[in-house]
């Protein structure tokens, strides 16, 4: 498995980005983005960036355990919604952290954003994302490449044509 292969990824104006890993280079940063990209939340995101930080074995583990671990952790919390039911991503400011075009990826619905993220940006099998995401190969590939077609649209064509976050 390659993380971070893709041009989203790349570090600038030194925002710690998530990429292939070594034992302190930044983790813990790309661990928390990795976290808030698949909930589409900062609080749920930190709550998996700790979550996973505590799993993990530095000494016995890379950096791609670390990821692992909040991957899981974060599929985990990201199915949970707020007391109003809503998904918290349009009115959460805290993403501003992030440049553009991984802003326009917290604006798709939760399936969508989590099937292009770990299919797309993070190279996960499709074996992996259907174990970890408990969905089909088929519909997860299918999610994948509906989120890349509404990411080049952009977000507010894909809002208007309601496949954004606050849809589900």
């Amino acid at each position: 498995m390659q993380l971070w292969h893709s041009p989203f990824f790349v570090d600038t104006e030194n925002v710690p980005m998530p990429r292939r890993t070594t034992r302190g280079d930044g983790i813990v940063d790309r661990t928390f983005v990795v976290a808030h990209l698949l909930t589409g939340r900062a609080d749920l995101a930190e709550s998996a960036s700790l979550e996973a930080i505590n799993a993990w074995k530095p000494e016995i583990e890379n950096g791609e355990a670390i990821i692992r671990h909040v991957v899981a952790a974060a599929l985990r919390k990201g199915g949970r919604r707020d007391v109003r039911g809503l998904n918290k991503t349009k009115d959460d400011v805290s993403h501003s952290y992030l440049p553009a075009e991984l802003q326009a990826v917290l604006e798709l619905r939760r399936a969508f954003r989590q099937s292009f993220l770990l299919r797309l940006l993070a190279g996960f099998s499709q074996e992996e994302c259907a174990g970890l995401m408990g969905s089909s190969t088929e519909r997860i590939d299918r999610a994948a490449r509906k989120a890349a077609r509404l990411i080049a649209i952009g977000p507010h064509e894909f809002r208007r044509r309601n496949y954004g976050a606050s849809a589900g």
